[in-house]
């Protein structure tokens, strides 16, 4: 009898215990990722134009931490137009929190008019969301340009260099540095700019009230006749 009961005990103690392992090896039940897209284009304007870039920003959470990020470009009309499909991981995967900042290149010959964007978070334990929104591809060849564009944090300066093309002029060249905290926005208009239909832009920003964090750079272009183009960058500090 003692054996038996003795028996019985152990069956009982490792019945448990694989009920226990079983039960640690299930997910979590954890709330399903959050996305919000807060810019698509410069200062969220849904604007982009064809041959340059598409700012995106989203804050995604997910408790069941991230583990992918999927984002699609369609023509809002019909199928036969430029397209974009990919998906992110690194940077992003086993993080419960994310700010998702890329830019997205936009080809020459992209076709003009509405487009939707749909983006899919997917968490480590499988669950899903997703979240989308509607912006324009315009086209206009007489857009002042830039090139060679350099951006870079030394010190207390931010190191800006660019060449720039402007077919009806230049009138001024901006740089927002932003963040959360902080903002400012650097003007130019020198007279040997003013006018200038291709101009070397090199200049050395102070910039030593910035604590450490995550920063935006918006460089903004305008010509002799109001029209205006938007070149977004980042940096950590």
């Amino acid at each position: 009898m003692s054996y038996q009961k003795t028996t019985l005990t152990i069956l009982l103690g490792m019945a448990a215990m694989l009920f226990s392992c079983k039960k640690d090896l299930q997910p979590e039940n954890t709330a399903a990722p959050q996305v919000e897209i807060k810019e698509v284009g410069t200062a969220n304007s849904k604007l982009v134009y064809a041959g340059h870039e598409l700012h995106l920003e989203m804050a995604v959470a997910a408790p069941g931490n991230i583990a992918s990020i999927k984002l699609q470009i369609t023509y809002a009309k019909t199928d036969i137009a430029w397209d974009f499909l990919h998906t992110y991981s690194q940077g992003y995967a086993g993080k419960k929190n994310a700010v998702f900042h890329e830019h997205i290149s936009v080809p020459e010959n992209a076709k003009t008019g509405d487009y939707e964007l749909l983006v899919i978070v997917t968490d480590q334990t499988g669950k899903t969301s997703q979240a989308k929104t509607i912006f324009r591809i315009a086209r206009d060849t007489s857009l002042p340009s830039a090139s060679g564009i350099n951006i870079r944090l030394n010190g207390n300066q931010l190191r800006l260099a660019a060449e720039i093309a402007a077919q009806n002029g230049l009138a001024k060249v901006e740089v927002e540095v932003q963040s959360s905290p902080w903002t400012k926005v650097f003007e130019f208009r020198e007279q040997d700019l003013t006018g200038q239909r291709s101009y070397s832009l090199n200049r050395n920003l102070e910039v030593s009230p910035l604590l450490g964090g995550h920063y935006h750079v918006n460089l903004y272009i305008t010509d002799q006749l109001g029209k205006s183009i938007t070149y977004a960058y980042h940096f950590d500090k």
